[in-house]
């Protein structure tokens, strides 16, 4: 790093230097900040357009205390149109107090990716966001130019997401995310969100998606603590639709008193398969808190609601998951049995066998309806897992 950049915080915003030193480096650069250094960062740290980059942080803090403004996207890393870049050992610490985050200030992202190739975050920790800790975002802020291309090759491993005020992972635009050996905790809402609002995919002459798509994406071996949304939520029932392809949910640890799963795909009769939602697998994730209903419920009424919702996809398979369902305390209605595990509409091939839902009161719920092909059996449910169905 050059000696005129502090790395002790004395300098009130260090965003500019910073931005103009990485951004002005020639391609396949690699650069160390100084051990334990710190930067204050009151706008954003935009890489833009740079090819092979490797960022050492050696255990550096980017460092924001003036909060983000309401209703504006002034992410504190934003990258845009990077080609192999590689960044670790870095934190990322906002300004979020606990009251100043939620939907009005979502736009105050940790990581904002637009139009991304093969970029890897190693060893990163992200906290106090009053946003969503990290958005793969459709490329539509007016800074990639004509370059509508997805977020490609996205790699997070052994990084740390803590305290945020809204969504924890959010993918709009991507071809090719994994996700592993992360932990999340102190979500403000859902903890995953697929959900490209009210648009659809575009696709070039080839046919390649284009803007927004949430294909291949993995994941894996994660931990989700105390989040106050759905684990996984994807509602795209828009028409023509959002193209999202071969979702891995698999090895997580989730520790909340929270719903598991609601995705909403467009309805497959009334589109043509590039817009399909195709290919979901939720497999050997295990539950340390008893899922409670998506959309509440009383206890006291059998099948007040579902866990897990899922609407539209095609090719579904949940299996050898340990997903308990919340069925009262020792001193609050103690092994009583409400929550159906699963909603199911309009899907196509959903295969749901070997999975462990202590407490719940049945697998479908009564509602599920137009299905095709279902196969569901060998499930654990009833109060301490006693029964097994054979459906």
């Amino acid at each position: 790093m050059p000696p005129g950049i502090k790395a002790d915080c004395s300098v009130a915003d260090s965003t500019a230097i910073l931005n103009s030193w990485l951004n002005g480096l020639p391609p396949g650069s690699s650069v160390q900040f100084p051990a334990n250094g710190c930067f204050h960062i009151q706008g954003s740290l935009w890489l833009h357009n740079t090819a092979g980059l490797t960022i050492n942080g050696n255990d550096s803090t980017i460092l924001q205390t003036v909060p983000g403004p309401e209703s504006v996207v002034q992410p504190i890393v934003y990258l845009t149109q990077d080609t192999q870049l590689v960044m670790k050992n870095l934190t990322v610490d906002g300004a979020y107090n606990g009251s100043n985050g939620g939907v009005n200030f979502e736009g105050d992202y940790g990581l904002l990716l637009e139009a991304d190739h093969r970029v890897t975050l190693n060893h990163i920790s992200v906290n106090n966001i009053q946003g969503d800790f990290i958005d793969l975002n459709a490329p539509n802020s007016g800074v990639t130019g004509s370059d509508t291309s997805l977020n490609s090759d996205i790699f997070v491993t052994h990084s740390t997401f803590h305290h945020c005020g809204y969504h924890a992972l959010t993918i709009e635009s991507a071809d090719g995310v994994a996700f592993s050996q992360d932990a999340f905790s102190e979500i403000g809402t859902d903890a995953m969100d697929f959900e490209y609002d009210v648009y659809s995919t575009t696709f070039d002459a080839q046919g390649n998606p284009q803007e927004a798509a949430q294909d291949n994406i993995r994941i894996i071996n994660d931990t989700w603590n105390d989040f106050g949304g759905d684990w996984f939520a994807s509602l795209q029932g828009q028409l023509p639709g959002v193209q999202e392809q071969n979702v891995v949910l698999s090895g997580n640890t989730i520790n909340a008193h929270s719903p598991l799963v609601e995705v909403v795909g467009t309805n497959p009769y009334l589109t043509s398969s590039q817009y399909w939602n195709i290919g979901l697998t939720i497999a050997n994730n295990t539950g340390l808190q008893g899922a409670i209903p998506i959309r509440g419920g009383s206890i006291t009424t059998p099948f007040a609601g579902s866990a897990m919702s899922i609407e539209a996809v095609v090719n579904t398979n949940i299996r050898a998951n340990i997903f308990p369902m919340f069925d009262g305390t020792p001193d609050y209605f103690p092994d009583t049995p409400y929550v159906a595990v699963l909603q199911a509409l309009e899907l196509r091939n959903l295969t749901m066998t070997g999975n462990n839902f202590l407490g719940a009161l049945g697998i479908l719920d009564p509602t599920s309806q137009a299905n095709t092909n279902l196969v569901e059996r060998g499930n654990l449910f009833g109060a301490n897992g006693a029964q097994i169905d054979g459906g």
